[in-house]
């Protein structure tokens, strides 16, 4: 290889580096933020549309009852994740994928990846859904009522506060494929009475 060649391969590669260092400058200056939770069902029951556990049926409290004692309530849900990038920010932010772990109350519970490129150009705001599905009394036990401080909680019913925090490590797209920010970013919210 001539020193030509060797020279310009170097200058391509540095190029690449700051590219990739300035694409995920773009991306740390998004704003990051727990928004709400939609879709949720626990123990095979549709609670979507609930405003207060008060609207639950006997049968229904009966079901999650059942299923806290047997230590398996399935719970399934979407987090909305709300992603700013600052007007103030001249660059498009490029999110190419998200890898995420929920932490309830200090328990890491599940993990996951989301593989979806998007784009939020400066002073865009878009939603970033992070599907979710766990067996909360693998983390919380069998006592019903407990589960049930926890589910109100999670939908703004009351209920005892719970911490709600997404630790999510995002990737960018570089010339030489993703790559993923050396420190997770860490989206918290405090869930309760006041709910979302």
């Amino acid at each position: 290889m001539s020193l030509r060649a060797a020279a310009l391969g170097c200058l391509a590669a540095i190029a690449a580096a700051c590219s990739m260092s300035q694409r995920l400058a773009e991306l740390g200056a998004a704003e990051f933020s727990l928004d709400r939770i939609e879709g949720l069902r626990v123990a095979g029951l549709d609670l979507a549309r609930l405003r207060s556990f008060d609207e639950l049926s006997n049968a229904q409290v009966a079901t999650i009852a059942a299923a806290a004692r047997a230590g398996d309530v399935p719970v399934e849900f979407a987090l909305i994740v709300r992603a700013r990038n600052p007007s103030l920010n001249a660059a498009t932010a490029e999110l190419f994928a998200l890898e995420w772990t929920l932490v309830l109350d200090q328990r890491d519970t599940v993990s996951g990846r989301i593989d979806r490129r998007r784009q939020i150009a400066p002073g865009q705001i878009i939603d970033v859904p992070v599907p979710v599905r766990l067996n909360l009394a693998q983390y919380f036990g069998r006592d019903e009522r407990e589960l049930i401080a926890v589910l109100k909680a999670s939908i703004g019913a009351g209920g005892v506060p719970v911490n709600l925090t997404l630790r999510a490590t995002p990737s960018v797209g570089t010339p030489y494929g993703p790559i993923g920010s050396r420190t997770p970013i860490t989206i918290a919210r405090r869930v309760g009475a006041r709910g979302y």
